[in-house]
């Protein structure tokens, strides 16, 4: 995508190649995906503010469109007992994989029984769906951080 993007600016003379990699650069700093900001920057480039909020629909708008078809004919495909096991396969499969990446991002914490605990902890809370993602990850940005402020700071010896 981002290379089609940049044939195509380069194309028709919207920027330099100088300039394309400052765009691709601030694109890339920028929060969120990075197509969609470079769609941004670039059409704000050609057509001024307008022209950056159609870029950005322009991105998002066949996505979302997908999204909608896709989940429109849901309802009717789970009438159909064969896919309604070969996605609890998957749920199955998808519940291992993220328990093998624990384990595998746990290991330093071996060492630690309190953050292993934690850790593991919150791990169950989510695969069990008991506590949304969002509220998770927002309790834990909190948490940290209190830690960290209340944790004594070593001093790094050159």
């Amino acid at each position: 995508m981002i290379s089609a993007m940049k044939h195509r600016s380069l194309e028709k003379r919207w920027f330099t190649s100088s300039q394309w990699d400052d765009v691709l650069t601030i694109a890339q700093l920028t929060p969120g995906a990075i197509a969609i900001n470079l769609a941004h920057l670039i059409g704000r480039s050609v057509a001024g503010l307008k022209g950056g909020i159609i870029a950005i629909i322009g991105m998002i708008l066949p996505s979302v469109l997908v999204i909608v078809i896709l989940i429109s004919g849901f309802a009717y495909i789970l009438e159909f007992p064969s896919i309604v096991s070969a996605l609890k396969g998957v749920l199955i499969v998808a519940t291992i994989l993220i328990i093998q990446a624990w384990v595998e991002m746990a290991k330093p914490l071996y060492a630690k029984p309190l953050f292993l605990g934690l850790s593991l902890i919150v791990l169950l809370l989510l695969i069990f769906n008991i506590v949304s993602a969002v509220i998770m990850m927002i309790s834990l940005f909190v948490i940290v951080t209190i830690v960290v402020l209340l944790l004594p700071h070593r001093s790094i010896k050159p």
